[in-house]
């Protein structure tokens, strides 16, 4: 799962790949991103062989008055076959550290807060 919230982490939303190569996957609602190409049953989104996925929505950049950070992420591997592996995402285009290791199936690689959001791969 992808999902993003606005309010420190109190709800959450979904995010959807804006820009996979393949929209039409035989499986459930969700993204896969995967270095090869066996994954379209596995969700509606598939990112092929590398691809960058752009998470959406898209995000507007918040101005607060308070220095806590208010726009959270969380990353999540799913639970099916072959739903384990590595993750590597870019907040704002710059590479979340921390991330280097296989993630098991349904395993959060991602839950941080940051004071702005502007993109997400």
């Amino acid at each position: 799962d992808a999902m993003i919230s606005f309010d420190q982490g109190s709800t959450w939303e979904a995010m959807a790949c804006s820009d996979c190569p393949k929209k039409d996957g035989t499986g459930p609602a969700g993204i896969v991103v995967e270095l090869d190409s066996n994954g379209d049953s596995q969700a509606k989104d598939v990112c092929w062989k590398g691809t960058l996925c752009l998470l959406g929505p898209p995000i507007a950049t918040t101005t607060t008055t308070t220095t806590a950070p208010r726009t959270c992420v969380r990353l999540t591997t799913g639970e099916r076959t072959n739903d384990d592996g590595f993750v590597k995402a870019f907040i704002n285009g710059m590479e979340v550290s921390g991330m280097e290791s296989k993630f098991a199936k349904g395993t959060t690689a991602l839950n941080k807060c940051y004071e702005e959001v502007h993109s997400i791969q």
